[in-house]
C-alpha cells in the first residue's frame, strides 16, 4: 500500500447512516471531495485524521462513477489538536479552511497552500490567535488563487502615490488612487489609510 496523499481536512459532512463526505486539500491533487465509507462507525481506519488541525496521509482512490473520490483510510502525520480548546484559534483555523475551499479550484494543486495552512497552525500553537497572521494567510491564499489585490500602486491607472484620498475597491482589484477613486462605487469600496496599506504590504 502507498503511504497516501499528504493533506488536511477542510470540511466533513455526515452522509447516510455511517459515512462521511470529506473535503480535503492534498499536495498532489489539490481540493478533492471523497466518501469515507463507515467513517462514523470505524475509528480504526481513520485514526483521528478526519478533523481540523491535523496533517494526515489519506488513501484516496477515484470512484468508478461520478466526480467523488473514495477515502479508504487515513493516518495522522502531525497534529495541533491541543488548540481545540482555544475558541479563537479554532475560529482562525476554521475560517482559513473555508477560505481555501472557496478560493482554490477543485483538483488544481497548489502545494504551497498546505505550507500556508500548516504555517498558520504553528503560529497559533506558538503565539495564539493573531490578526496579522490571519491577514498574511489571506493575502498568501489570494496570491495562490491569482486574486492578490494591488497595494503598491493604483489598480486602475498604476499611480504609486497613494498617500491621501485612496480607497480600496475589490471590484477593480485593490488600491485606487485619489484621482481614480471618483469612479469607484459600490458597497465594498472603503477608504484606504496609508497606515492600513503599509500594514497590509508588510504582513
Amino acid at each position: 500500500m502507498s503511504e497516501g496523499e499528504l493533506g488536511v481536512v477542510l470540511k466533513t459532512t455526515p452522509l447516510r447512516e455511517s459515512d462521511l463526505l470529506v473535503v480535503l486539500y492534498t499536495a498532489t491533487h489539490g481540493r478533492v471531495t471523497a466518501v469515507a465509507r463507515g467513517a462514523r462507525k470505524s475509528q480504526r481506519r481513520f485514526a483521528g485524521a478526519l478533523q481540523l488541525l491535523v496533517l494526515g496521509r489519506y488513501q484516496l482512490g477515484r470512484r468508478p462513477k461520478g466526480e467523488l473520490w473514495g477515502l479508504d483510510s487515513a493516518d495522522v502525520e502531525r497534529e495541533w489538536t491541543q488548540l481545540a480548546s482555544d475558541v479563537f484559534a479554532v475560529a482562525h483555523a476554521s475560517y482559513i479552511a473555508e477560505l481555501v475551499a472557496a478560493l482554490l479550484p477543485a483538483e488544481s494543486p497548489e502545494p504551497e497552500a498546505l505550507d500556508v495552512i500548516v504555517g498558520l497552525w504553528e503560529s497559533l500553537a506558538e503565539g495564539g490567535a493573531s490578526p496579522a497572521a490571519l491577514r498574511n494567510v489571506e493575502l498568501a491564499l489570494l496570491e495562490l488563487a491569482g486574486h492578490q489585490p494591488a497595494l503598491a500602486s493604483c489598480a486602475a491607472c498604476g499611480e504609486r502615490d497613494l498617500a491621501s484620498g485612496a480607497v480600496f475597491d475589490p471590484a477593480r482589484g485593490g488600491a485606487i488612487c485619489r484621482r481614480c477613486a471618483a469612479t469607484s462605487r459600490g458597497a465594498g469600496v472603503r477608504p484606504l489609510e496609508p497606515g492600513t496599506r503599509a500594514y497590509l504590504v508588510d504582513v
